[in-house]
């Protein structure tokens, strides 16, 4: 049936997981291809735009999918493309749109905090806000499942953007311990080692990250580690490609 997109979106999301993301891409374009006002499909189509760097591509095709239905995902994609393009303000507004539509997703809350930090002089205060939110419903999700390290990681990481250095330490740790071997828990606890002013342990921790098998894009291109990236250590740590 090479008329129906239902398995093309599964081959495209089947090469997402593999880190296939070129590929990936073709398939969710087929998907528009054969149904042009899918906005689940080109909202697909931006997320793995943003997993390749390509973040002005993925602006367009983001507001393609909210035009087409606002969705939660969708505008927390637009958010997450205007971020690395630096474009603070405009992320942040995308992201209180996606919390409009649904406030009880921890992310949405911390990304919007993300947003606030790095955005404009007198945004910390509304960041802190916002952490303080996200971290809040990472301890709901925690008590349905205390073991989980994908939430684990990320409330370390509030709690380190929050000042609260040694609860983050111990959460930390507590998620370390449940999954060592884990990229994106290596990459959160070298963000919570670069709030806290551990360069040492920052860099080791995305050097573990990289081995872990850890986007390289995203370390060297992410925000919240623009300070980092001036250490001359930092090359020796991610090399360029």
């Amino acid at each position: 049936r090479p008329r129906y997109w239902a398995g093309y979106n599964a081959l495209a999301v089947f090469y997402a997981r593999q880190g296939r993301f070129a590929r990936a891409a073709e398939m969710f374009q087929q998907v528009i291809r054969l149904v042009p006002d899918s906005f689940r499909g080109y909202s697909n189509l931006c997320g793995v735009y943003i997993l390749e760097g390509h973040y002005a591509d993925a602006v367009p095709i983001c507001e393609r999918a909210v035009s087409i239905r606002p969705m939660d995902d969708a505008y927390s994609n637009l958010g997450t493309a205007y971020f690395y393009l630096r474009r603070f303000e405009d992320s942040a507004r995308s992201y209180k749109e996606a919390l409009k539509l649904n406030g009880q997703v921890y992310l949405y809350w911390g990304n919007l905090g993300d947003a606030y930090y790095y955005g404009p002089a007198g945004g910390k205060d509304k960041a802190a806000e916002a952490y303080q939110k996200a971290n809040a419903l990472a301890l709901r999700d925690l008590r349905v499942n205390p073991r989980d390290t994908v939430v684990l990681g990320y409330q370390a990481y509030y709690l380190a953007m929050t000042g609260q250095r040694q609860a983050a330490l111990d959460c930390l740790k507590r998620a370390l311990a449940l999954a060592p071997g884990d990229s994106e828990l290596r990459f959160n606890a070298a963000l919570v080692y670069n709030q806290l002013g551990e360069t040492d342990l920052a860099l080791r921790w995305l050097k573990q990250a990289l081995q872990a098998g850890y986007s390289s894009t995203v370390i060297r291109e992410t925000p919240i580690l623009d300070a980092l990236r001036k250490n001359p250590r930092f090359e020796d740590v991610i090399p360029k490609k």
